[in-house]
């Protein structure tokens, strides 16, 4: 409830799933509520978009906000780790060694292929 999700295309191409929660009672022609932006929202939406109706607690009242989650839409969505790498982490940029140790475990146990690791 609340939530309106729509796909949105980047300058560069690349399609991007973007879900909208509003709070209860939302008028859009006199909000004036704080937006709050949620990266990585294939997964995090289902936990965070829920919490909204906390605006409604009489006995902990918090200020309206908006939330925005951005993930990844279509087919790439199931990609998003590598996809995430490619928007979030500048060209360039060291790979720590506690993630490389991570990303290897990942592939030991059996979590991930060597092709997932590798991208």
């Amino acid at each position: 409830a609340h939530t309106d999700y729509f796909v949105m295309r980047s300058s560069g191409g690349h399609d991007y799933g973007i879900w909208v929660t509003t709070p209860p009672n939302y008028d859009p022609a006199a909000a004036q509520a704080p937006v709050v932006y949620v990266l990585d929202g294939n997964w995090t939406v289902g936990m965070t978009a829920p919490l909204i109706v906390t605006q409604l607690d009489p006995l902990q009242p918090i200020q309206p906000y908006v939330q925005v989650s951005v993930g990844y839409a279509g087919k790439e969505a199931e990609r998003w780790e590598e996809l995430r790498n490619r928007d979030l982490v500048p060209p360039g940029e060291p790979i720590a060694k506690e993630y490389i140790d991570a990303v290897e475990t990942g592939v030991e146990s059996g979590v991930m292929t060597r092709g997932q690791a590798d991208a």
